[in-house]
């Protein structure tokens, strides 16, 4: 992949990532308003960040690490999408968005890709997800892991 393209899914990487990070505590801070503002950003930046992963590890993927990229941004999409009709997909997106990264890192450790780090961090987010039914902190930590996961994926990029 040429550089200037790497950098690019690296940029958008990293602030998605960072962005989904602060989101975490973005409710008590941000209006109703600014919030939509900031969610519509963030998804926006994940999904160019998930291109750019599958164009740059999608072939070195297995077929599940590959086709669970996809799946992670149809994830995101059910995630924005219920937010305008029913808040009840929201988990039902998030829980697709999580599994399919954790998937994705998965396969990721297996292949021996640069991006460790981010591996770790999408894995304990699906960790920290399923421990929302015994911790309340839980969504908070799988939220911030999973940006970082972001970050850490975007600088892999950003360095090509």
């Amino acid at each position: 992949m040429a550089a200037s393209s790497a950098k690019f899914f690296g940029t958008a990487a990293i602030i998605g990532g960072a962005l989904r990070a602060a989101n975490s505590f973005a409710p008590a801070f941000l209006s109703a308003p600014q919030l939509v503002l900031s969610y519509a950003a963030t998804d926006i930046a994940l999904l160019i960040a998930l291109v750019g992963l599958w164009r740059i590890t999608g072939p070195s993927l297995s077929w599940n690490g590959a086709y669970s990229i996809m799946l992670a941004g149809i994830g995101l999409v059910i995630i924005r999408v219920s937010a305008l009709y029913d808040s009840t997909f929201y988990i039902f997106g998030a829980a697709i968005t999580v599994i399919s990264m954790a998937n994705v890192a998965s396969s990721m450790l297996w292949r021996h890709e640069p991006s460790t780090l981010a591996a770790w961090l999408w894995l304990a987010a699906f960790g920290f997800g399923m421990s929302v039914i015994l911790f309340s902190w839980g969504f908070l930590a799988a939220g911030i892991a999973f940006g970082l996961g972001f970050v850490a994926q975007g600088v892999v990029m950003w360095r090509g």
